[in-house]
């Protein structure tokens, strides 16, 4: 369930957010979930939900760690297999924690019109569901989640009323009014 809190076994220890649910046809019948990579961990890391001292849920399986790639874009994401499908819902795999809302697809592109804005949404473990507004243009931001802080393209958005996300939220899913997926929140 997208927006649910769940963490590594990084020290110190840390939480983040549950993205989206995927399915691959290479792997018929197994489930990944979606999220930032910086917060959970290399290939093979356990991932746990709700806290390290349960059970593990799903295995890192494929990521980027958090890097600027060759055409200056940020990049990182993990996905995660499921390790009992049974957690997993029979209906509604992508309906968003404590709301109504079901992911329904992917955004693939992004148009890079500076004067087109759209409303996106997400529910995040710490700021839980907020709304804001994204230019979909690639800005140039710079992170400090590098040591040192390093620059690179990302899509920025902003918060309707306040932050859009905070410490935590890493990993949410971002939507549109259509409920496609654009994303998933880095920094909150």
């Amino acid at each position: 369930m997208p927006g649910i809190s769940i963490g590594g076994l990084k020290n110190p220890p840390n939480a983040l957010t549950l993205g989206p649910l995927v399915q691959t046809p290479s792997k018929p019948g197994g489930f990944y979930f979606l999220t930032t990579r910086h917060g959970i961990g290399k290939k093979g890391t356990p991932v746990f939900q709700p806290g390290k001292f349960d059970d593990s849920c799903a295995t890192v399986t494929k990521y980027s760690s958090l890097s600027i790639d060759d055409d200056g874009y940020l990049i990182d994401y993990a996905f995660c297999r499921i390790y009992n499908n049974h957690r997993v819902p029979q209906t509604d795999r992508n309906k968003i924690y404590g709301t109504e809302i079901i992911v329904s697809s992917f955004k693939t592109s992004v148009d890079n019109d500076l004067n087109r804005k759209i409303d996106v949404k997400k529910v995040g473990r710490s700021t839980f569901f907020t709304e804001g507004e994204l230019k979909y243009k690639w800005v140039y931001v710079t992170s400090a989640a590098f040591d040192p802080p390093k620059s690179g393209y990302a899509l920025r958005v902003v918060g309707k009323s306040g932050p859009f996300g905070a410490p935590g939220d890493s990993g949410a899913p971002v939507f549109d009014r259509d409920n496609r997926l654009l994303g998933i929140l880095h920094g909150g």
